[in-house]
């Protein structure tokens, strides 16, 4: 049994694809990244890797993550034992992507910090998944995360800079940091106890059951959903940022 990669970026990918420039590189002005423009046609390619339990984001990567436990804990038929890399894009780009594993993280990164143009569609599909991390304007989707693909550990999420994240699923315990612009969307990643430290602009909104610790330093707001009550929820501010009550939409 094969899932499918997820269709939103597929879309977006192939939509920027249609409208690509001629092959080559560029200099930015002002010294930036070198941005590499792709011509060729758009294919796809696999990456496998044995399992894996955290990811990690250098640089302008997008990214999406598909977490595919069983109700035993086991690996899916579908990935085996390995955690697999899909790639779509121009076929002179996915050569510039790289995925390198220590351990049990795998790192995705541009080769040499250059910027692609346009954008490859990524998604990892994994049976485990302990943490992600980011660092820089790569925006994440993350979906799928149950407890059985956490083995009831926290699922760590750390974002450094302007890239968003967006997650789905339910845990037990989470903990956030969450430093920069960027905007993190868990209000529909339930969890029964978490962790949250923002540090920048960036706003955030979590949903929790039985208590939360938070601490915010900046203007960033953090928005709280889910029925955790008033005395489980322990927080300190500086700055004008402020913790604020949603309702379930």
């Amino acid at each position: 049994m094969t899932y499918p990669r997820s269709r939103i970026l597929k879309a977006l990918a192939l939509s920027s694809l249609g409208g690509a420039a001629l092959g080559g590189l560029t200099a930015c002005p002002g010294g930036g990244p070198t941005v590499i423009r792709g011509s060729g046609p758009v294919v796809q390619e696999q990456r496998t890797f044995r399992p894996i339990e955290r990811i990690e984001l250098r640089g302008r990567v997008d990214l999406s993550v598909l977490v595919l436990p069983s109700e035993e804990g086991a690996l899916l038929e579908s990935t085996g034992p390995e955690t697999v890399v899909f790639l779509e894009g121009a076929s002179d780009l996915l050569s510039w992507v790289e995925t390198t594993l220590d351990g049990t993280t795998l790192t995705l990164r541009f080769r040499d910090d250059v910027r692609l143009d346009p954008l490859p569609s990524i998604e990892v599909q994994t049976a485990r998944l302990l943490g992600i991390s980011s660092v820089g304007s790569g925006d994440v989707r993350l979906s799928g995360v149950t407890s059985f693909a956490t083995r009831g550990s926290a699922l760590s999420i750390a974002m450094t800079g302007s890239g968003d994240l967006a997650a789905e699923g339910a845990v037990d315990t989470l903990e956030v940091r969450h430093v920069g612009s960027g905007d993190l969307d868990l209000r529909h990643l339930r969890s029964r106890t978490a962790s949250y430290s923002g540090l920048g602009s960036g706003d955030a909104w979590v949903h929790v059951k039985d208590s939360l610790r938070s601490r915010l330093t900046g203007t960033g707001d953090l928005y709280l959903l889910g029925d955790v009550p008033d005395e489980r929820v322990d927080s300190e501010t500086i700055g004008s940022a402020e913790l604020r009550r949603e309702r379930d939409r």
